[in-house]
């Protein structure tokens, strides 16, 4: 009995399937530049090793010569060109770094790694501190205590406002010194009523006499009775 013929000229017809192959994991190198540009200059000729640990996460630590640097990933618009000092044939690879000044290109970076100096600190000592709060937070005010404030305080300003108002009666201008003409101007009427009546008041008797004009009277009236 005949096969029947593929649809499709090139391929067969199959009954069953291969197994399925696994793929194996495969490792991509990435190259990423780091920029220690905010560290103290003499720090890195000093320092012989660096640890980095974390860095695939959001947060990567560097540690050199017990110095702890915290790192930000930096995604850059371009892509910067890693080179590295290529080998000469012939020469260990201390010496051809010496001696020849040739660069070999590695690969592109599109990622920057910018690290910062921290200062860590014991998980205990930073609990203990803050169980520290100062005594003006704890304090708690009675409200009996606060409405005999309150009330204090309005009557003190009771006092104060009936002050004010006795100050300004005693201070305040004399009913003789209102007197207004018909169909005069307020202002000018009040100027010229100050004037004569405290001339003519005082004058006639709302003054204080004075103590020499009493003793004049006083004599002339003893003449007259002699």
């Amino acid at each position: 009995m005949n096969k029947p013929s593929s649809l499709v000229p090139g391929y067969v017809q199959v009954d069953d399937f291969s197994e399925d192959v696994v793929g194996e994991d495969e490792e991509e190198v990435v190259y990423v530049t780091v920029d220690l540009e905010n560290v103290e200059p003499s720090l890195i000729p000093s320092s012989n090793s660096y640890r980095l640990i974390g860095l695939d996460t959001p947060t990567p630590f560097m540690q050199l010569s017990g110095t702890a640097l915290k790192g930000t990933h930096d995604w850059m618009m371009g892509s910067e060109l890693v080179f590295t000092n290529a080998q000469v044939q012939g020469f260990p690879p201390d010496e051809a770094r010496a001696s020849s000044s040739k660069i070999e290109y590695i690969a592109n970076s599109e990622q920057r790694i910018t690290f910062r100096e921290i200062r860590l600190q014991d998980k205990d000592a930073k609990k203990n501190g803050k169980d520290k709060q100062p005594a003006t937070s704890q304090i708690t005010i009675d409200p009996v205590l606060l409405e005999d404030y309150e009330s204090d305080s309005e009557q003190r300003s009771k006092r104060q406002r009936t002050t004010k108002s006795m100050a300004e009666e005693v201070h305040g201008v004399d009913s003789d010194d209102d007197e207004f003409v018909d169909g005069a101007d307020p202002s000018s009427a009040r100027g010229r009523g100050r004037g004569r009546g405290r001339g003519r008041g005082r004058g006639r008797g709302k003054g204080k006499a004075n103590p020499k004009s009493r003793a004049e009277v006083s004599s002339s009236s003893d003449n007259s009775e002699v």
